[in-house]
């Protein structure tokens, strides 16, 4: 990115197009991260990922939330160690809520599925998907 994009994509509380509902840190939480760009920016991207992955999503008009059910495949283990494939989902929750006037924090949250699929799943939306926003820390 140019200096001038990086610049319109900081978070400012003031130029976003939706309310921030404000973040409270009651315990740490591992599906979470935070960052400093805009909101908007962040949910377009995401988005748009759920799109092409023809992934079905409820977006929030007023918040940014975006309920959504992802797929997958996986192998499992017979008795006699053969495998057979499964299919699984997992509904998952994202929200971006504000933390201060300079960072928001961008949290998942599984809503039902199994957890160590979910895990797999956050850690590409984190480390994949969303990684160029994963850019600050909480203080």
């Amino acid at each position: 990115m140019q200096d001038g994009q990086q610049i319109d994509a900081l978070f400012d509380p003031n130029l976003t197009k939706k309310s921030a509902e404000q973040y409270e840190k009651l315990f740490e939480s591992k599906t979470e991260f935070y960052s400093t760009y805009n909101p908007d920016m962040i949910e377009e991207h995401f988005l748009k990922f759920l799109s092409e992955g023809g992934i079905t999503n409820i977006v929030s008009d007023k918040k940014y939330k975006i309920k959504f059910t992802d797929k997958g495949k996986d192998e499992l283990y017979g008795s006699n160690d053969e495998t057979q494939p499964i299919d699984y989902h997992i509904d998952v929750c994202m929200r971006i809520l504000k933390v201060n006037d300079e960072k928001v924090c961008v949290e998942f949250t599984k809503l039902s599925g199994n957890q160590t699929y979910f895990i797999k799943h956050y850690d590409n939306y984190v480390n994949g998907i969303l990684k160029f926003a994963n850019d600050a820390v909480f203080d």
